[in-house]
């Protein structure tokens, strides 16, 4: 198991043990003042009983926040190796064995969950960022099967969006236009929110224009991916490099040879180790042309805010430290 998931699997654990133990402890001491009242019911039972039942749910709360987050800490700096760092390699070392390790069964609070599915697309992007298509398809499909994906309509969608990808890049015209007109059907039948079916639609435009570039057709392409450039100062540095790889074949289509190199460099730069990069930079080599890879961006992990959770807890064992001080 790798170390990431050691502590990930840990953190949830300790979790799960402490919640259980305080629980444990408010039920005893309930009993424990049953038996010092002869198991007879007044306002102090009453009383205890609800702030026990309280106390137990604000525990949870309070430790629910605390290790969950240290947990979710855990799977940024793994995401941050793919979509940060643009290392998918790295990437798949990593999370390929915890991947193998959950589908045996060996973690089963894990296994079989929406954290299991995410885990598995993020594997089958990397793969794809990594230029392995044929693997980040069969994994996307095996994802696709859990029923997760079969319950509502987002979740065909998004199904349907990454599997398109993944043929894209693959150059599977024929395969393309299957799932598109699957997507398409999917998309009619959809009642997501405003938001996401503009995500959605957004997309479906994206995935025409792709499958457009791969059958040799740049109409209006180049000014869509520039637009979309100028418009999305916050994207993900995978997409980025993926959007100046596509504007640089366009520019090659056209025999716009000068902007082509402009967005060969800005792929190489930006992309570090994903296939895309990799291409373009001998490209550029190939015409004499060297590129230095762009500082990698630092990390930025959110900070655990304690003061909130720790209230909870502290308020959470109020009734206990009042059953010492008054029966003891």
């Amino acid at each position: 198991m790798p170390k990431w998931l050691k502590k990930y699997e840990l953190l949830r654990r300790v979790e799960f043990t402490l919640y259980a133990l305080f629980g444990v402890e408010n039920i005893l001491f309930f009993f424990f003042l049953l038996d010092f009242n002869n198991y007879k019911t007044d306002n102090s039972i009453i009383v205890y009983f609800i702030s026990m039942v309280i106390g137990i749910i604000l525990f949870y709360t309070g430790i629910k926040k605390i290790f969950r987050f240290k947990a979710e800490i855990e799977n940024i700096k793994i995401s941050s190796i793919l979509y940060l760092q643009c290392d998918p390699e790295r990437f798949i070392k990593q999370v390929e064995p915890a991947v193998t390790y959950i589908g045996n069964g060996r973690l089963t609070w894990y296994s079989q969950t929406a954290s299991e599915l995410s885990l598995k697309t993020s594997l089958a992007t990397a793969y794809m960022l990594n230029g392995d298509c044929e693997k980040a398809i069969a994994l996307f499909k095996d994802v696709y099967l859990h029923s997760e994906y079969n319950k509502n309509s987002n979740g065909m969608l998004y199904y349907l969006h990454n599997l398109i990808i993944a043929y894209i890049t693959n150059n599977d015209v024929k395969n393309v236009k299957k799932y598109l007109f699957d997507y398409e059907q999917a998309l009619k039948d959809t009642n997501s929110s405003k938001n996401d079916s503009q995500f959605f639609i957004d997309s479906l435009t994206e995935m025409k224009y792709r499958l457009n570039l791969i059958c040799g057709n740049t109409a209006d392409a180049a000014e869509y991916y520039e637009g979309l450039l100028n418009s999305e100062p916050n994207m993900l540095i995978t997409y980025r490099t993926t959007i100046y790889w596509l504007l640089a074949n366009i520019y090659r289509i056209e025999g716009r040879e000068e902007q082509e190199i402009d967005c060969l460099k800005k792929a190489a730069e930006l992309g570090y180790n994903l296939f895309t990069a990799q291409k373009a930079r001998q490209i550029l080599k190939d015409k004499g042309i060297t590129v230095k890879n762009m500082p990698i961006a630092p990390v930025e992990l959110p900070k655990v805010k304690y003061i909130k959770p720790l209230l909870c807890i502290a308020t959470a064992c109020l009734p206990c430290i009042w059953f010492i001080i008054t029966q003891f």
